[in-house]
């Protein structure tokens, strides 16, 4: 994917890591996204990964809420897995 340069350099203000600013702009992940995600308390490869699942903050926040760290969170998401069955697996322990 090609990334002009100034659009890399507003990323890089942002304090973005270039390959999680390429991998946001193939997802559809814009700035002002990434910008509600960090007020959320999530880093940009939480806010790529999550769109690429499929997942939004609300849905994200609920399950750090609940005690799993999102990367964690979205591979379970990806399996098939919901909130309240991750809950009822953990306490099985």
């Amino acid at each position: 994917m090609h990334l002009p340069l100034a659009e890399a350099r507003l990323w890089a203000r942002e304090g973005v890591a270039i390959r999680d600013t390429v991998r946001a702009r193939e997802v559809g992940l814009s700035l002002a996204e990434l910008r509600r995600w960090r007020a959320s308390g999530f880093d940009a490869a939480d806010a790529w990964e999550a769109r690429e699942t499929g997942v939004g903050i609300p849905e994200a926040v609920a399950w750090r809420e609940a005690g799993f760290v999102l990367p964690d969170a979205l591979q379970l998401i990806r399996h098939g897995w919901s909130l309240e069955d991750a809950i009822v697996a953990r306490s099985r322990r």
